[in-house]
């Protein structure tokens, strides 16, 4: 499946972002879950995650699954997060479901499609769901789980 994912510009590196907090609204340990299945399948992967948290916060979190990843942490002024987002293969993230986000779509959506990169997250709202589904791009629930 990774292989799909690959651009011309790095064949050799998959390049997977994240962008926003690894805590509150996001699952980010789940995220990392995908990050390590994939990681399973393809053995050169960078972590770009682009966030406001602390970088030891984020490196707690990676230790704990034991990720063996070449990760990136940064923050960036937000003017400069569309050119980073252009360098990714894909951008996911895991979005925990509450009344707060069941009519709610993240700007990082908009801001990872707009520069032409797909998104992988999990099935969140019925609107996240709307708009796969009348485009095609759907997966199954069991394969973001962890």
């Amino acid at each position: 499946p990774a292989s799909i994912l690959r651009s011309e510009q790095h064949i050799e590196e998959l390049r997977i972002g994240y962008v926003g907090t690894i805590d509150t609204a996001y699952n980010f340990s789940k995220f990392l879950f995908l990050v390590k299945q994939l990681s399973l399948f393809h053995k050169n992967i960078k972590l770009i995650i682009l966030t406001g948290s602390s970088k030891q916060k984020v490196l707690d979190e990676i230790k704990a699954p034991e990720l063996k990843v070449n990760v990136e942490i940064d923050f960036l002024p937000r003017d400069l997060i569309a050119e980073s987002i252009k360098t990714f293969d894909f951008l996911g993230f895991y979005l925990n479901k509450n009344f707060s986000v069941s009519a709610s779509m993240p700007t990082k959506i908009a801001e990872s499609l707009a520069c032409g990169i797909p998104v992988i997250c999990n099935d969140f709202n019925d609107l996240w769901r709307s708009s796969t589904i009348s485009t095609g791009f759907q997966r199954s629930p069991k394969t973001f789980s962890g």
